[in-house]
């Protein structure tokens, strides 16, 4: 399988070239003897079990973890590296309370992309839940896709595993589909979650791409800042 060979060489090659606190590493191996694999190890839980154990957590934990990751998904697009897969299980935190990305088996890399059009490759790699209607409507994702994986993300984690729109995701096949979703606050399933910190996540998971956050700093300003338009005059959260 020429695009599964290909994907697994591109995993270490990222590993190795990509350099964050926040990414996990790939491990430089002598000569190869056949095709293998190799990675720091992280003494932690994925973040899916976290939050498994921990499913009312306080606003501001939530936010801090959603900080990390987006300091290490920076650093992928930094080197014009979409992660394409992120997701809690894709998530490490070790026991200094650090988030690791993993897994960049599913990574889009523009000018990789480009050089290898002749291996046919599924382009739709991520998990449903957490992915941006731009895969199943077949358009060409940006660093906006990953946006909205970590808007699901950070809502998950607010309300115990929760999805922004419970209501017909997974049948969602066609943009008619998606824009008739309804959005349902993170407030109405954890009350400590300010209305602003609502109407940021519901911005970073506008089904059109440019509805969403320029960039993730201003996704992320947000989420820490009450914006004026956002404010309410909620306290701030726990």
């Amino acid at each position: 399988d020429p695009a599964y060979l290909d994907r697994f060489a591109l995993e270490e090659w990222i590993g190795l070239r990509t350099q964050n606190p926040h990414l996990v590493k790939a491990l430089a191996r002598p000569a190869k003897s056949c095709l293998y694999l190799l990675v720091e190890y992280i003494d932690g839980l994925s973040l899916a079990t976290w939050s498994t154990r921990n499913p009312t957590p306080g606003v501001k934990e939530v936010i801090r973890f959603t900080k990390q990751i987006i300091e290490g998904v920076r650093a992928l697009h930094r080197a014009e590296t979409l992660h394409q897969d992120l997701k809690p299980d894709n998530i490490i935190l070790d026991g200094n309370g650090c988030l690791r990305l993993i897994d960049y088996g599913s990574c889009r890399i523009a000018a990789v992309a480009e050089t290898h059009a002749a291996i046919p490759r599924e382009e739709a790699l991520g998990t449903l839940d957490f992915s941006a209607p731009e895969y199943r409507l077949g358009l060409s994702p940006d660093t906006r896709a990953d946006q909205f994986s970590l808007a699901v993300i950070t809502y998950h984690l607010l309300t115990g595993g929760a999805h922004p729109f419970p209501k017909g995701w997974e049948r969602a096949k066609t943009l008619h589909h998606f824009l008739n979703l309804t959005y349902r606050p993170a407030s109405a399933i954890n009350p400590h979650v300010p209305a602003w910190i609502d109407t940021t996540l519901k911005k970073a998971l506008s089904v059109r791409p440019e509805n969403r956050y320029d960039s993730l700093s201003e996704f992320l300003h947000d989420l820490n800042h009450p914006n004026p338009p956002f404010n309410t005059g909620a306290p701030p959260p726990p």
